[in-house]
């Protein structure tokens, strides 16, 4: 790798500095590089309007997607009820009938 350099404090590295003035911490790792080939053009296309949107490159949109889609992980049916049960017990008890949700939703409306 040309023009970069560790900077070293007694035996430590301090990081690694690069031509162009960027620092690169000594805890990151250099990446792998995924070639992705055989996009269909609306999956592009909405990549890109999805990279726009968010401010972001289309690579860093890429990155972003695959993060959340693999990181939601599945969930444990019985641990999810555990939780809404747990909710349901801490939440006040209210019991509407559909003439209340019909008086409400005229209520609103001209």
């Amino acid at each position: 790798m040309k023009n970069v350099w560790r900077r070293l404090t007694g035996n430590e590295i301090q990081g690694y500095y690069f031509h162009y003035g960027s620092i690169l911490e000594p805890e990151f790792r250099f990446v792998a590089t995924l070639t992705i080939k055989n996009i269909p053009e609306r999956l592009r296309k909405s990549l890109k309007e999805s990279a726009a949107e968010h401010r972001r490159s289309i690579n860093g949109e890429a990155i972003s997607c695959l993060e959340k889609a693999l990181a939601s992980g599945r969930v444990d049916p019985q641990e999810f009820l555990a939780e809404t049960r747990a909710l349901r017990q801490r939440l006040p008890r209210i019991f509407l009938t559909d003439r209340d949700l019909r008086a409400a939703r005229r209520e609103g409306r001209p």
